[in-house]
């Protein structure tokens, strides 16, 4: 998904047993996902090299061997900031390994 508008969107989209999974609170029954500010409130605050070191121990315990490897590269404005972002995903598996993002200041144009 690219932005937390988006993720929420997916997220609201999941069925209710994708949400008991996730661990989504449960209100008058029903699982509840986090709300878009919810969403877009968490994600600014993640450091990125923090969320990169624990998803590459999570692929070290869980992910399969991969024979070949896809390695993609892409930059993007941001606010007034250029995000480059690269992520590295097995042919086999379809798993993301590691994804790399780098913010540099910039000016508003």
């Amino acid at each position: 998904m690219e932005g937390y508008k988006a993720i929420s969107g997916w997220a609201q989209d999941l069925g209710p047993k994708a949400r008991e999974r996730f661990g989504c609170r449960r209100r008058n029954g029903v699982r509840q996902v986090p709300s878009c500010t919810t969403f877009r409130e968490t994600l600014i605050r993640v450091d990125p090299d923090c969320l990169d070191r624990a998803l590459q121990g999570w692929n070290a315990q869980f992910a399969e061997e991969d024979e070949g490897l896809a390695i993609d590269e892409e930059g993007r404005q941001v606010h007034i900031s250029q995000v480059h972002i690269m992520d590295v995903v097995g042919h086999e598996s379809s798993l993301c390994h590691t994804q790399k993002s780098r913010c540099f200041a910039g000016r508003r144009p």
